[in-house]
C-alpha cells in the first residue's frame, strides 16, 4: 500500500518491521551492469539451479490452477510486477533474509542471518 518510496510513512515502516504481515514477491527485469562493483557472480551446478528455482517457485502464493497471483496496479514500471507470496514479512524476515535462504537452499554458503544486502556477500568472492 505504498506505491512509491516517497509515500512511505514512519507508521508504515514501524508496522512492517514490528508486526508480521502478509508478504509479496517483487519480480523485476534486471540486466547486469559490468561496471557495477557491487555485483557478485555465483556459479551453480544444474542441481543447485533447480533447487534455487524450486525455492523461488514455492515462495509464490498460487491459485487453484497453479498460477501465480498478480497484485494489479502495483508495478513501478513496465519491467516489474508484484505477486502474492507465502510467508510473513517482519524485521527478522525481510527480502534480504529471503534471498539468503534462497541461496542456502541452492547450497551456496552465506551467513545464517542476512538482514542487509551486504551480509550475503560476506562469503562470496
Amino acid at each position: 500500500e505504498t506505491p512509491m518510496w516517497s509515500d512511505l510513512r514512519p507508521s508504515t515502516t514501524a508496522h512492517a518491521l514490528l508486526w508480521p504481515s502478509a508478504t509479496c514477491m517483487h519480480v523485476a527485469l534486471a540486466l547486469p551492469d559490468d561496471n557495477d562493483a557491487t555485483l557478485r557472480a555465483v556459479s551453480l551446478s544444474d542441481e543447485q539451479y533447480e533447487q534455487l528455482a524450486l525455492f523461488i517457485r514455492q515462495s509464490f502464493d498460487v491459485q487453484a490452477n497453479g498460477g501465480t497471483k498478480l497484485i494489479p496496479d502495483t508495478a513501478y514500471s513496465d519491467y516489474d510486477a508484484f505477486f502474492e507470496a507465502r510467508g510473513r514479512y517482519h524485521a527478522a524476515r525481510n527480502c534480504n533474509n529471503w534471498a539468503g535462504s534462497a541461496l542456502r537452499a541452492a547450497g551456496v554458503t552465506v551467513p545464517w542471518y542476512t538482514p542487509l544486502p551486504q551480509t550475503m556477500f560476506l562469503y562470496l568472492p
